[in-house]
């Protein structure tokens, strides 16, 4: 009788993501090493990753595709776009792309006015914590029934009309006002969130970019393994062109290499309406009209050896996530704001009044 097949125990949920590594894991690699073992680990793992840097070099892959290329920067066709006008620059590196894109971008700019009206803003409640002084004056003509002045027998001028002016000095310095204490609370998570969403703003438009610099260079790298591709298909038929003639091949074998040679040329011209179109793209983000731009040496960026390390570094360091935090923030310190309009507030203040001329008397201050 066959022995029945023992059920599986059931997994339990999992309370965080899986752990996802670069490299698999083995198990000497949790165990306890001596330092000469450590050292030599380390070693190793620093020339495999020099090795997979080599790997990602796309110098060295357009070299291989095309024997004519030389040097780091490639020739790009010229491209006319309707919203650039007659600029142009002979090279750009990557650097000088994304400095061009943020000075090019209105959006950006209208983000970054935001951020500064919000800080002026948070400025202005501060203020309100602040002393103040006020200074009024008063210059006119005044009628006084009786006057405060007599005429030259004695006796009190009845009625009189002159010149009077009148000065005012008022200072005050709030000591307790939670209502400005924490309207000011908002107005400084306001400008935190215009800001942290003016960075959001700018990293997006980095990564637009960066994106089109790339698309640049991969249409480019696909344009000449293309035409490398085609130029031996050309070959290629040439000589099975000859080897028909002489006997040595069929019609039907020179008919496929002419079908993957006329595929080949189809292929090209797709790869330089790519080329021209991601070129497009890019002249609109920067403005100019270039004519040669920098192959980097690396392309692929530093990769976090866990999900759970990746996911942490996008709530730490992602802007956008830190402008919503700072808009929750701002609400909480906006309710606060709103109930502390009932409560009380106390203030020190002084008065230093000047009059001249009060009830005709000139010689009164």
């Amino acid at each position: 009788m066959p022995l029945l097949a023992q059920a599986k125990p059931v997994a339990p949920a999992l309370d965080m993501p899986p752990q996802m590594r670069v490299n698999p894991a083995r198990d000497e690699d949790f165990a306890p090493r001596s330092a000469a073992a450590a050292t030599a680990a380390t070693d190793a793992a620093t020339k495999a990753e020099t090795a997979a840097a080599s790997s990602d070099e796309i110098l060295a892959l357009l070299r291989q595709s095309d024997s004519g290329f030389t040097g780091s920067a490639i020739d790009l066709p010229d491209v006319t776009s309707e919203t650039v006008g007659d600029e142009q620059v002979p090279f750009l590196t990557l650097d000088q792309v994304i400095d061009l894109a943020l000075n090019n971008s209105y959006s950006y700019a209208a983000t970054s006015a935001q951020a500064d009206q919000a800080d002026y803003a948070a400025k202005a409640s501060l203020g309100q914590l602040g002393p103040t002084l006020d200074v009024r004056t008063q210059k006119g003509r005044e009628y006084s029934s009786p006057a405060s002045f007599r005429d030259g027998n004695g006796d009190i001028v009845q009625a009189d009309q002159h010149k009077r002016w009148d000065a005012t000095l008022i200072g005050r310095q709030p000591i307790f006002a939670p209502g400005s204490f924490f309207d000011f609370q908002k107005q400084r998570a306001m400008s935190r969130a215009a800001d942290q969403r003016r960075d959001d703003a700018r990293e997006s438009l980095y990564y637009a970019a960066i994106k089109a610099y790339y698309d640049v260079l991969r249409a480019y790298s696909s344009l000449s393994f293309a035409r490398s591709y085609s130029q031996r298909m050309s070959d290629l038929l040439e000589y099975m062109r000859k080897r028909v003639e002489g006997g040595g091949a069929s019609k039907l074998d020179f008919d496929r290499v002419r079908g993957r040679s006329l595929q080949a040329e189809s292929t090209v011209a797709e790869s330089e309406g790519t080329l021209e179109s991601t070129m497009v793209t890019l002249i609109q983000l920067i403005g100019r009209r270039v004519q040669q731009v920098q192959v980097p040496e690396r392309m692929m960026p530093k990769v976090p050896p866990t999900s759970r390390l990746a996911l942490q570094d996008v709530f730490d360091n992602n802007p956008g996530i830190r402008a919503a935090r700072s808009d929750t923030e701002a609400v909480r310190e906006e309710l606060k704001s709103a109930r502390s309009k009932f409560s009380p507030s106390f203030a020190v203040e002084w008065t230093q009044a000047k009059t001249r001329g009060a009830g005709g008397d000139q010689t009164l201050v």
